[in-house]
């Protein structure tokens, strides 16, 4: 078709991104030259401050005449074409505690001073089914708090944690802090991941899985409790937990685009104060408390610096 018109302005586009944040993410990803996500978010309102996706393309590239540039991205096995900000899927690993606290406090009606011995290793089972998981010293010690917990990142408290429960509840809260489906956001593409439950993995397709594999074990609840294991969690998902903290209980709808009115939020929580304070302040000294705090035992770049914002963040890959 070929149309013959005077050239004329099209609509405006107003996005939520914040340039400098957006650049000094990007800048990251690509200095540290692995593929990776990074995203910000405005606990208040969803707004999306900045989203970036390494390794990325010049949408010049795309328009005609064309290079061998666009197949060389298709080839690319660094996949460079998915927005892994919303499209990848990870087991996010420690990022998901603060969940696994809420459940937990919720299920059992906790106290805010209930401590588990948080030991470097337990024992599941007995015999030659038995397993042994080892998180060695750097998250053990005794009488350990939420707070303590969190700060130290100890994944033996969350284990044991979520070996008291029974139910459903962490998949329950999972599923309402934002887990296991699309947050809604104005971009397209976005995946759903999943949150693994005994029900998920009792189902799953594969017609090589017998009983035994479709069995949930209490090292399945253990895995799940440190979001390792069957976890698929898009960045967006884990930076939406982080805002449910920060703001308080409010699972914000994330949005790229600005409007003169704020999206509606997904849900509000009922959370308690006592046990959001707890993970606050465990969160908080996550990255700038004691030497035993997460930003000490790892080195992770993106925690010096970091003030306020309740999340962990990885920079390095």
């Amino acid at each position: 078709f070929a149309y013959d018109c005077a050239p004329c302005d099209g609509d405006d586009l107003k996005l939520t991104i914040d340039i400098e944040w957006q650049r000094a993410a990007e800048r990251a990803l690509e200095a540290n030259g692995l593929p990776g996500a990074a995203v910000l978010i405005d606990p208040r309102t969803g707004a999306i401050r900045a989203l970036a996706s390494y390794p990325s393309f010049d949408l010049n590239d795309f328009t005609p005449p064309r290079s061998n540039t666009v197949a060389d991205y298709i080839k690319d096995e660094r996949h460079p074409l998915v927005n892994r900000a919303i499209q990848g899927l990870y087991p996010q690993a420690s990022c998901i505690k603060p969940a696994i606290g809420f459940a937990v406090y919720d299920a059992l009606a906790l106290e805010k001073d209930f401590t588990i011995d948080g030991v470097g290793r337990i024992v599941i089972g007995t015999g030659k089914y038995g397993v042994k998981l080892d998180h060695g010293g750097a998250g053990s010690g005794d009488n350990l708090t939420l707070t303590d917990a969190l700060s130290i990142s100890s994944n033996s408290f969350f284990w044991q944690l979520a070996l008291r429960v029974e139910d459903n509840s962490i998949e329950r809260w999972c599923r309402l802090v934002g887990y296991g489906e699309k947050t809604g956001i104005d971009l397209p593409g976005e995946a759903s991941g999943l949150i693994p439950s005994a029900d998920w993995k009792r189902s799953r397709p594969g017609k090589h899985l017998n009983r035994w594999d479709r069995q949930w074990r209490p090292g399945d609840t253990c895995d799940t409790a440190i979001g390792l294991g069957f976890w698929q969690v898009t960045p967006l998902q884990a930076a939406l937990l982080a805002s449910v903290v920060a703001n308080g209980g409010t699972v914000v709808r994330p949005h790229i685009v600005e409007t003169s009115r704020t999206p509606e939020p997904i849900r509000v929580l009922s959370l308690r104060q006592d046990v959001l304070e707890l993970t606050r302040q465990g969160l908080y000294n996550c990255v700038n408390g004691s030497p035993r705090g997460s930003r000490f035992a790892t080195g992770y770049k993106a925690f010096h610096g970091v003030k306020r914002l309740p999340a962990r963040i990885n920079v390095e890959g």
